[in-house]
């Protein structure tokens, strides 16, 4: 499932989450992105992965910033109307995908290929209210694999969401959501050598407020996640059991945000997060309950017309429960670069160095280091080109596991007409995992073509 399926999308005729978009509307728009592979967008104190803190820009400041390419909306005569019911409006779209995979249960030898299918429905709806503001999503990736049934995966997310100005500068929001999500040994999330994906429900519910006002932004939230995992499915006909890796987390978060100039903005964040094992096995490293606090600092500078830059350090420790291992600090470091050669153009870099201390899916705690590079280029109004390069290494403290994950991907997108558009995507992948016990390489090309019917 695409990054962009998880979070609520208004239509691209209104502003974006990230800049002019309505405050009952951006300030849940990151709730729905903490599971998505590095996405950060704006909502109260966002814990997503990255340390990168999209802040908002305030009022006045906004015609200032600098549009990427990706980020512009699809314009006129692209953009999906919906459907008009009074005060709500229903976005419906349904899209499909012939693609075909090398290596269908990304193994080490033996690789199967295979082509699949993947239909994906969605459905948004949301309230065109002048004061408050609710939305409800339905969506899901449903992937069918050509004689490999074993493989097919079936994704979904519904979630309901709602934001309550109080008045002009305090508004509180919530979210709840039930989803499936599926991870593979590409996604970094993954660490076991049996399976090439595993699957999770996952149960969440988010409630925050925030407080803005001239310059100044102050932002809280608390967040609560049930992960049940699934049995999986194994290539040679057998299942494992994963319940072992059942749990609960919470999470705390508060966020501060202050604009002096319109070129700069500044920002701290604080968490703190609680992860509770409820299976009655004996723990071990990846299902230990444990605690842990971060704290970060960081600014965003804008180049007008040329670059925008935005930085963040700070401090994670986590403290384990019931295992008698000390405790573990580091510190981290992040950055992101836009640059802005011509309106058609966006090149962005970023790095990052950091202790992954509250990650939702594995309590097994690693440093990160990752690199990722993106061209996009518009060639066309109604056309976009992606090239995206990623390499991430991740080292287990504790063990002596390290994985080296890189992947190439190309991507494009036809805007048909309003109600139709196209897509094309060609990924590369390789892992490699070292460990005392192992040392496997794991490679998979995977590309298809899509077409989008949207109302």
């Amino acid at each position: 499932m695409n990054a962009e399926r998880h979070v609520f999308q208004m239509p691209s005729s209104t502003a974006s989450f990230l800049d002019g978009a309505p405050r009952r509307a951006r300030v849940l728009a990151g709730f729905g992105a903490l599971l998505c592979a590095g996405t950060s967008l704006p909502a109260h104190a966002q814990v997503a992965e990255s340390l990168l803190v999209d802040a908002d820009y305030p009022a006045g400041f906004r015609a200032y910033r600098q549009l990427g390419v990706t980020e512009n909306g699809d314009g006129d005569p692209w953009t999906q109307r919906g459907i008009q019911t009074g005060s709500i409006t229903i976005m419906p779209r349904l899209s499909t995908e012939v693609a075909g995979t090398s290596n269908a249960f990304t193994s080490e030898t033996g690789a199967i290929a295979t082509p699949f299918i993947t239909v994906s429905p969605s459905v948004q709806a949301y309230s065109n209210w002048s004061r408050h503001w609710i939305g409800l999503v339905a969506n899901g990736d449903f992937a069918r694999y050509v004689g490999q049934s074993r493989r097919n995966e079936n994704r979904w997310m519904l979630s309901a969401s709602g934001v309550f100005n109080l008045n002009s500068a305090l508004s509180a929001s919530g979210q709840v959501a039930d989803e499936q999500i599926a991870l593979n040994r590409f996604s970094g999330e993954l660490s076991s050598d049996a399976a090439s994906v595993a699957i999770i429900r996952q149960k969440s519910a988010l409630a925050g407020v925030e407080y803005a006002m001239g310059k100044a932004k102050a932002s809280a939230g608390v967040e609560f996640y049930n992960l049940d995992f699934q049995r999986i499915l194994l290539s040679d006909g057998s299942a494992s059991d994963q319940s072992n890796r059942n749990h609960n987390a919470v999470r705390f978060n508060g966020q501060l945000e202050y604009s002096p100039i319109p070129d700069l903005t500044v920002f701290a964040q604080g968490l703190y997060a609680h992860f509770d094992y409820y299976q009655l096995t004996i723990p071990s490293l990846a299902t230990s309950n444990f605690s842990s606090v971060r704290g970060l600092a960081g600014l965003r500078w804008e180049l007008q017309g040329l670059a925008r830059v935005t930085v963040a350090g700070g401090y994670a420790r986590r403290n384990f429960s019931g295992l008698g291992l000390p405790a573990i600090g580091r510190a981290s470091v992040e950055g992101r670069v836009e640059l802005f050669p011509s309106a058609l153009t966006t090149l962005t870099v970023e790095a990052m160095h950091r202790l992954s201390e509250a990650r939702l899916i594995d309590s097994s705690p690693l440093m990160q280091d990752s690199l990722h590079v993106r061209a996009s280029y518009e060639p066309r109004r109604n056309l976009i080109i992606n090239v995206d390069g990623n390499t991430l290494r991740q080292n287990y403290l504790l063990s002596s596991q390290v994985s080296r994950i890189q992947s190439l991907a190309f991507t494009g997108r036809l805007l048909v007409s309003r109600n139709w558009e196209l897509g094309a995507r060609l990924v590369l992948s390789r892992r490699h995992t070292t460990s005392l016990s192992t040392d496997y390489v794991i490679q998979e090309t995977n590309g298809g073509l899509s077409a989008t019917f949207k109302l």
